[in-house]
């Protein structure tokens, strides 16, 4: 694990300038939602310089993109956004949402260079996040479902290893009782009928005495 840290540190901080500058450039042009050409040049043009396989406009996205190095499993995904408010500009820091993704990338790509490790890196331009419902549509799209796992990082006024998350999920709770065995069964389903795989069934056994 110490080795595996050591050499993700040293490829991101050997870039430290480069990452910065795409930040910095990404920042200074500020592209709304679905508009993000220039963003979107920037960062495939760095990930394939890189050694990354990149698939521009990717899945029909005229913006997004997947830049993929590796083989196998894990295949783990790190997101970048970069699309601006209006009026506002990079407000919500998502130049640095791709910065930090792309050095992610850059990272995990050393690590699987540099040791025995196997599996695949995948970085995901995920535009149109500011109104644009961009992950939705790459959701549809398919682009979500040959990774075993999915990572972003976000800008916060300060550094925390657990964040206090804002996402919430719906539930409907159905409660059924069978009186012969004195099983409990909770079946929770997804308020949000497009969710795959959402519906999971818990049975709590011998809640109740039989009779």
């Amino acid at each position: 694990m110490q080795e595996s840290k050591h050499a993700a540190s040293v490829a991101i901080q050997a870039r430290g300038e480069e990452l910065m500058c795409i930040g910095d450039e990404i920042r200074d042009n500020p592209e709304l939602n679905h508009e993000e050409h220039k963003a979107h040049a920037i960062l495939t043009s760095y990930l394939s310089e890189k050694g990354f396989s990149v698939e521009r406009s990717y899945t029909g996205l005229e913006t997004a993109f997947r830049a993929q190095f590796g083989e196998g499993e894990p295949k783990i995904g790190i997101l970048c956004e970069f699309d601006a408010l209006a009026d506002i500009g990079h407000g919500c820091g998502h130049n640095l949402i791709a910065e930090s993704g792309v050095a992610a990338g850059v990272g995990l790509k050393a690590v699987l260079e540099s040791t025995d490790l196997r599996g695949t890196v995948v970085v995901l331009g995920t535009p149109g996040e500011e109104g644009g419902g961009g992950k939705i549509l790459l959701m549809r799209n398919g682009a979500f479902d040959d990774l075993d796992m999915v990572m972003i990082a976000h800008p916060s006024p300060v550094d925390t290893v657990r964040p206090l998350f804002d996402a919430m999920k719906e539930l409907k709770v159905v409660y059924m009782y069978t009186v012969k065995t004195g099983v409990l069964q909770l079946h929770f389903t997804s308020v949000n009928e497009r969710c795959k795989n959402s519906s999971v069934t818990v049975t709590l056994s011998q809640v109740l005495p039989e009779g």
